[in-house]
């Protein structure tokens, strides 16, 4: 790993804590110099900016290059979470803060997020984001008050962080583990969950993050393996909480299981889609297997039931009947 340099551009103001910027980039030209303008722009600006650029054939490493980043090179791609890992290694700082490529900040992004490790315990943070391009639809468990909260509860229902919103103490990212590289989808939801049952977590009132969505990202592309993979840390977190909890706790952790598979059978008939419909009833059928559940799960919200799945799917069809109408006569 290089050694990073500082990347003094923007306003210098002093401030306890350092932090460095890791960014991955796959053929990003077309947006990481919007992204490197924002933490130009930044009115805390970072110790330096690690872009990774996994295996790009355009001129991701020469843009990154031109704005005095740190360029870390893989020649065939890896994937999001070895790249992140790769930046996040070749950082000298306290603290780290993730951007996607084709993200953006606004000015007082860092500023609020960095400055909410003043609250004792907190070992990450993270602020609101706007969605840019695509309509996006989604929500938020967390209460944005900026005040620490144990954040274990609320990972089993939904992960409401924005990977680039987080900042995150760099000690507590390597005892975590880093992210599971195995992972192509919902690896950022796998991380917090470890990192969740180290400490507590600080969510950023503002709204400081442009997320973009467009044809190309996995989000958008790759649906049915990100509601997998959702379902597979959800897993992983239900799991260890139904560990950790008293015995009267773990009624609510099922309740909270229950209410995610509600949650995404609900979407799924909404899009009208008949193979996240498909995916979402499988997920929540392995779920009370490995949880050993005896099948509460599927059971609570209907997805065994065959009168409510017939339903479901007729109602699935429907909507999604209705959306190509839509999209043919452009309303």
């Amino acid at each position: 790993a290089k050694r990073t340099k500082p990347y003094k551009l923007g306003l210098q103001r002093e401030h306890s804590m350092k932090y460095s910027v890791v960014i991955p980039a796959h053929n990003a030209e077309r947006y990481l110099s919007s992204a490197l303008e924002s933490v130009r722009a930044q009115s805390l600006p970072p110790e330096a900016v690690i872009v990774v650029d996994d295996g790009s054939s355009d001129a991701t490493a020469e843009i990154a290059a031109s704005y005095d980043a740190v360029v870390i090179r893989h020649r065939i791609a890896r994937g999001p979470s070895a790249a992140r890992n790769a930046g996040v290694a070749a950082c000298s700082t306290e603290l780290v803060a993730f951007l996607d490529a084709d993200d953006e900040w606004m000015p007082d992004h860092a500023d609020g997020t960095v400055g909410a490790f003043t609250h004792p315990g907190v070992i990450f943070s993270a602020a609101r984001a706007v969605s840019v391009g695509a309509a996006f639809v989604g929500g938020s468990a967390v209460e944005r008050t900026m005040e620490p909260i144990d954040l274990r509860d609320t990972l089993v229902l939904e992960n409401p962080i924005v990977q680039s919103g987080v900042v995150i103490r760099r000690d507590v990212f390597v005892q975590a583990g880093g992210y599971d590289e195995s992972m192509r989808c919902a690896e950022d939801y796998d991380l917090w969950g470890r990192v969740a049952v180290i400490g507590l977590f600080c969510p950023v009132p503002a709204t400081t993050v442009r997320r973009r969505f467009h044809p190309e990202q996995a989000s958008i592309r790759l649906v049915p393996e990100m509601v997998a993979g959702a379902w597979k840390v959800r897993r992983r977190v239900a799991g260890r909480r139904l560990i950790e909890v008293h015995e009267s706790h773990r009624p609510d952790v099922v309740q909270r299981l229950c209410n995610a598979g509600q949650q995404d059978l609900s979407w799924a008939v909404w899009m009208g889609d008949a193979e996240i419909l498909s995916v979402v009833r499988n997920e929540l059928v392995q779920t009370d297997i490995e949880l050993d559940l005896h099948g509460r799960l599927a059971d609570v919200v209907g997805a065994s039931i065959s009168l409510t799945r017939l339903a479901d799917s007729i109602r699935c069809r429907a909507y999604g009947v209705r959306r190509k109408l839509r999209s043919h006569s452009g309303t």
